[in-house]
């Protein structure tokens, strides 16, 4: 499958179109400026909306969550990507905006978790042709040191998500979605890190 991926690392975006090997393009930088206000009232938006259902009837949405390691910077990223696909309808101007529960700040080094593509570009998906899906991703720098994992699963599956799209006529569509453990795949060694992270803690 062609994909969009969007990866932000702390605030730079990188946009890459995946295309068959030989036909790959990369576009670096935001084609939409958005101010870091509007980005916050866009996440406010999604905390304080109190209306969350499952998984939409028009598309799918899942997630998937694992640790990577950079050697430049000798940081352990916790990398979440959220993919939309397999739609039933064109979904013009696509854009995805997703809080994690501030409390994963225990275990992540940033003070808003979210996940958007606000600050970048909308995506059109297809149903029939390419692209027929999207990816939008975030990397987060991992502590070093926990207290303990007692609510680690929890505060890692459980993503209140805004998606907004327009379709063939023009009519703008919104839908909130509460991703939990049946949508986000969360990879072991996100788990494994963070409870070698304790025993760290408790060295004298």
């Amino acid at each position: 499958m062609r994909r969009y991926v969007i990866i932000c690392m702390s605030i730079i975006c990188v946009i890459l179109l995946l295309t068959s090997c030989k036909n790959s393009k990369n576009v670096e930088g935001n084609n939409k400026q958005v101010s870091s206000v509007h980005i916050m009232s866009f996440i406010q938006n999604v905390e304080e909306h109190s209306d969350f259902t499952d998984q939409p009837k028009g598309f799918q949405v899942i997630a998937n969550i694992k640790k990577t390691f950079d050697d430049n910077t000798q940081n352990v990223y916790i990398v979440c990507e959220l993919t939309i696909d397999k739609p039933k309808k064109q979904m013009k101007n696509v854009y995805i905006t997703s809080v994690f529960n501030t409390e994963i700040n225990k275990y992540l080094l940033v003070d808003y978790p979210y996940i958007s593509n606000r600050a970048g570009e909308a995506v059109t998906i297809f149903p029939n042709k390419y692209p027929k899906g999207m990816v939008v991703g975030r990397a987060f720098i991992a502590k070093k040191t926990v207290d303990d994992t007692d609510d680690l699963k929890d505060l890692f599956t459980n993503m209140k998500t805004k998606i907004t799209w327009e379709d063939q006529s023009g009519k703008r569509h919104s839908e909130y979605i509460m991703l939990d453990k049946d949508e986000i795949s969360l990879d072991k060694s996100v788990i494994t890190y963070f409870q070698k992270s304790i025993k760290n803690n408790l060295k004298p």
